[in-house]
């Protein structure tokens, strides 16, 4: 059994699953390809491979630039992919991958699809999109490469990078802070294009299921209904398509919770009875694009599957996105290009609802590795691996894909701050695209003022933050705004980041804690952000 194990953590071929979903070897190769699927690729490697690109028959199609710098220096690539002058109703999406230094696969698939690109295959996509890559999103984490990181995945042998950046950020939980150099230069790049759909590509450990791949939408209650459900339409069609064409079995991302054990009870914990998807919160980047209203998905490979393996299944379950999302793509820019429908802006979010469901349980076994073969002595690791996926078993159970609010607030016309800082002023530019109005003069205004009952700051920090809530109620008062007060036009993304009860907000990362008062004896008695349920058109503006 053992001998099995160790040959299985070697990496066996895709071909265990059915022909293999990857394109034609050609060069330039990848990393991974040259290496035998043995090893990850730095920095260098993949600008290495994307400059080559241009030397093949439809290089031309391709076009780099860097959109911004990482915490160590290093670039941040994006690679455009697009038809000379532009697909007809242009309409542009962005692919995100690495965000995790060690979730590598995104890397690779990103590659393989621009050199189908530039090899001219593809047209079905992009004729109808311009497509932007970040195959490298988090440069600092990929390149410290270890095989000491993210042991118990199946592979490379060769070691896999960092999950934090060089400022020790998890870049997926910084979509509303917007701290790390990394998320400006995406935030900007999204600006900029005004994608119709953006695509996060990462891997997971977690639960002993039988899925492939797992993916998600946006899980905000607050992301915009209709782009929601064609979003969740869209990724039924590519999960049947994967499953019946290429034996490719995915699902929503989740994980298993099982019945709670009896005290003093040993063994095996049975079956799972629930699968439930993880957070609604917008410091993720998926949850974040939802709010932002456009249509936004999560991939995530199965890490205890082989490495080669893990590249297959994100390779084909990203390229089947953008094929559907190319399809779509008139229905998506009307959508899109439409005012949102009027909605209040939930609050006391809670998972849910629950559907019962056949969810795929699987085996997981696992193999000693070496961490450090260079050294006297095994440094030992213990990689899991997944068992093959045709021997998973259909359990029914409880299952919770998403994410309701309980309550509901008015989101009003606009938002004031009274005396903004550069850092809220630059931060609200950098999501909303524009720089907030300023007031010309002072004026005496009606507003909705959150009264202050209870502020909280966690003990504990997270992120280097020590995050903040607050509880209170809205009450009409007359209030003195001074020239130069910043007036926000209200939309369910401005809610989110400046409502005194929103889950994930400015509120929530510090950035008013000075107005609040947090950590004096006696808090501040009023919230900083003013609502303005009718906006006064006497007022002028700077």
């Amino acid at each position: 059994m053992l001998l099995t194990l160790l040959l299985a953590a070697a990496g066996p071929s895709p071909a265990q699953n059915g022909p293999s979903l990857l394109p034609p070897r050609e060069r330039p190769l990848t990393a991974a390809e040259a290496s035998g699927f043995r090893r990850s690729s730095r920095l260098d490697e993949v600008l290495a491979f994307v400059e080559g690109l241009a030397a093949l028959p439809h290089g031309d199609r391709l076009s780099t630039r860097i959109i911004g710098r990482s915490a160590e220096g290093r670039p941040v690539v994006a690679v455009t992919a697009s038809l000379p002058g532009g697909p007809e109703g242009r309409a542009s999406v962005v692919v995100n991958a690495n965000i995790h230094g060690g979730e590598i696969e995104g890397k690779v698939a990103c590659q393989l699809l621009l050199r189908g690109i530039a090899m001219g295959r593809h047209l079905d996509v992009l004729e109808r999109l311009d497509l932007t890559f970040v195959p490298v999103y988090n440069v600092d984490g990929n390149d410290a490469i270890s095989r000491r990181e993210r042991v118990t995945q199946n592979g490379p042998d060769g070691g896999v990078g960092r999950r934090p950046n060089g400022m020790g950020l998890d870049l997926n939980r910084d979509f509303v802070k917007c701290e790390a150099s990394e998320t400006r230069a995406l935030m900007g790049l999204v600006n900029e294009l005004r994608p119709i759909a953006f695509m996060d590509l990462h891997t997971t450990n977690g639960s002993a299921h039988g899925y492939d791949l797992t993916y998600a939408p946006s899980l905000s209650p607050n992301a915009r209904p209709d782009v929601l459900e064609a979003t969740k339409a869209l990724l039924g069609r590519v999960r049947r398509t994967l499953e019946e064409r290429d034996g490719v079995f995915t699902f929503d991302y989740g994980n298993f919770r099982y019945p709670r054990r009896e005290p003093g009870s040993r063994g095996r914990r049975g079956d799972p009875i629930a699968w439930e998807t993880y957070d609604a919160r917008p410091r993720f980047g998926t949850n974040m694009m939802g709010v932002r209203g456009i249509v936004s998905i999560l991939s995530e490979a199965y890490s205890y599957l082989p490495y080669e393996r893990r590249i297959e299944v994100t390779y084909a379950f990203t390229l089947e996105c953008l094929r559907e999302l190319a399809r779509k793509r008139d229905e998506l820019v009307d959508m899109i290009g439409t005012r949102a429908p009027e909605r209040p802006f939930g609050v006391e979010v809670e998972l849910g609802p629950i559907e019962r469901l056949p969810v795929r349980v699987g085996e997981i076994g696992s193999v000693l590795v070496d961490l450090d073969p260079g050294e006297e002595g095994m440094q030992e690791g213990r990689r899991r691996l997944a068992s093959p996926r045709a021997e998973a078993r259909l359990v029914p159970m409880d299952v919770s894909r998403g994410f309701r609010a309980l309550a509901s607030e008015s989101l009003g016309e606009a938002w004031v701050l009274r005396n903004p800082t550069d850092e809220q002023l630059e931060l609200i530019e950098l999501h909303l695209g524009a720089p907030p109005r300023r007031l010309a003069a002072a004026v005496r205004a009606s507003v909705a003022a959150f009264t202050l009952t209870e502020v909280s700051r966690e003990e504990r920090p997270f992120q280097g933050h020590r995050v903040v809530s607050v509880t209170g109620f809205f009450e009409r008062v007359e209030v003195d705004l001074p020239a130069g007060a910043a007036v926000i036009t209200s939309s369910i993304l401005a809610a989110q980041l400046l409502h005194p009860l929103s889950d994930d907000s400015f509120t929530t990362w510090n950035l008013f804690d000075r107005e609040l008062g947090v950590g004096r004896p006696v808090p501040r008695p009023v919230h900083p952000c003013l609502r303005v349920d009718e906006l006064p058109g006497s007022w002028e503006y700077r």
